[in-house]
């Protein structure tokens, strides 16, 4: 199955839903609820076939549908860019991290600042987006500051598979001159600063679906057993 396939808020109406299976190239697109915990809940699926059945779609627009997948099998069509697909996100209350709050935590985790830290951060996130499905991508977008949004929007949509340590490693040594082996060490205190900002499901997701020799620099998320000992031994 599609790992972190695009998906649609149980509010979104049915000629959204045709659009998107027609410009994702897709015959089947679940429908998700966001609980008050924060998260997501699958309550339905909508398909092509069973819009065929109940004559909710034209011939038309089926065969454009069609079209779209077959390209995208055939000929390895990429997706629109992630601008595309903001607006099939789930809505949630989640409040944004301000900017300059954000690259505070991310100065006092890695020590760096100033317009470094600002372009290396750009540089990392975009090839963590370039690196996961779309719409993994966009969830992950959508929790970070505005400031950042619009720039990482405009990637074309992944995964790109030719991404990995390898093309994060050489940026970052050849762009800002850090020491090659100081790259893993980096990435890891980037990573816990990240882990701060965000909540701790979106990270264990990005830790799930990001390439392995990225998700090893993630931090993980601390077992609810531990939390409750620890309240116990207060």
């Amino acid at each position: 199955m599609t790992p972190r396939p695009l998906v649609v808020d149980q509010s979104q109406d049915l000629e959204n839903v045709i659009h998107f299976m027609k410009e994702a190239g897709v015959r089947r697109i679940p429908v998700v609820e966001r609980l008050p915990e924060g998260t997501i809940k699958c309550i339905g699926l909508i398909t092509l076939d069973d819009l065929i059945a109940s004559k909710l779609i034209d011939y038309d627009v089926l065969s454009q549908i069609v079209r779209s997948q077959i390209q995208r099998r055939n000929v390895g069509l990429p997706h629109p860019s992630l601008k595309h697909h903001l607006k099939a996100l789930v809505p949630h209350p989640y409040t944004h991290p301000s900017l300059n709050h954000f690259y505070r935590i991310i100065q006092d985790s890695t020590g760096i600042g100033g317009a470094v830290l600002m372009q290396m951060t750009d540089s990392i996130l975009g090839i963590l987006v370039r690196s996961l499905h779309y719409t993994g991508a966009t969830h992950f977008i959508n929790m970070l500051p505005e400031g950042l949004q619009t720039h990482l929007l405009e990637l074309p949509a992944g995964p790109d598979t030719t991404i990995t340590y390898s093309t994060l490693s050489s940026e970052l040594c050849s762009r800002y001159k850090f020491p090659e082996g100081s790259i893993d060490n980096l990435l890891k205190q980037f990573f816990a600063g990240l882990s701060k900002l965000v909540p701790s499901a979106e990270i264990d997701t990005l830790r799930s679906n990001l390439p392995k020799d990225f998700g090893r620099f993630l931090p993980m998320s601390e077992p609810p057993s531990t939390k409750k000992n620890q309240k116990l031994a207060a």
